[in-house]
């Protein structure tokens, strides 16, 4: 298990992740501006350095498959930066993370092998749950037709017809407004939120609190079918933080140009 609270931080000083503190700068900086404060042989080392980075946060995936527990998916990604209980898809800042990597991969891959790369994705990722099942991807790749099938569901059945993904294309179509996608997301945000608590309720309900995760346990605290007292003696120490702030500080990693 991993500590949940590893890697947080605020949009404006985020934590180091594939790229480091001082390529965010660069990048967002500029090279040739880079280049005039300090030196044409500096850009061109950032630039080799982020291109190795990112090669290999690809290759570090697969230990973080091994390494990660089921209930670290939801302890880390479940979460926003108050530590408020949010799927990913209620996680703005989440959400445009997952679809940039998402584009990223494509941008790698390329069309021609993108169906057959995701299917043999989702096959690790079920092999990993100890689960198996037959996942065949097809990508309707024309636009016209597929946006035009998106927004006849939306139509006849509103959000019950679409996903978040489908709602975004269907504003950037201009076939909605940006106020009717975000209504629509809402409504969806609290659709699936009553179905958790639903599911997590029926649970406590038949089996009791101890049979409940550490996220199921406090979404039914925040819906107030369970007092703070209830949960806080469910979660016992797993409520409370896994390090000490002394062992939380690494050696810094090494920086160029810091």
């Amino acid at each position: 298990m991993v500590n949940d609270s590893a890697g947080r931080g605020d949009a404006g000083k985020r934590d180091r992740g594939v790229l480091s503190e001082s390529d965010r700068r660069f990048i967002r900086q500029g090279a040739e501006q880079f280049e005039q404060e300090h030196s044409s042989p500096a850009r061109l080392k950032r630039e080799q350095a982020i291109r190795s980075r990112a090669y290999n946060a690809l290759l570090d995936f697969q230990l973080l498959i091994e390494y990660f527990e089921d209930s670290d998916y939801r302890s880390i990604f479940w979460r926003d930066s108050d530590d408020a209980v949010l799927t990913p898809h209620e996680n703005e800042e989440l959400s445009e993370g997952i679809e940039s990597a998402v584009a990223f991969l494509y941008l790698v891959i390329g069309p021609e092998r993108l169906e057959p790369w995701i299917a043999r994705g989702v096959r690790k990722g079920l092999h990993q749950q100890g689960r198996t099942a037959r996942v065949h991807v097809e990508i309707d790749k024309n636009d016209e037709r597929a946006l035009g099938e998106i927004k006849r569901r939306y139509d006849e059945n509103g959000v019950e017809g679409v996903s978040m993904e489908e709602l975004k294309e269907l504003e950037q179509a201009g076939l909605i407004t940006e106020q009717e996608r975000q209504e629509a997301e809402n409504e969806l945000f609290q659709q699936l939120r009553r179905e958790k608590v639903s599911e997590a309720k029926d649970v406590y309900e038949n089996e009791g609190i101890e049979a409940l995760s550490v996220f199921q346990v406090r979404e039914l605290e925040q819906a107030g079918v369970v007092d703070e007292q209830e949960a806080f003696e469910a979660l016992g120490p797993e409520s409370l933080p896994s390090v000490t702030p002394e062992e939380e500080k690494d050696e810094p990693a090494e920086e160029l140009f810091d």
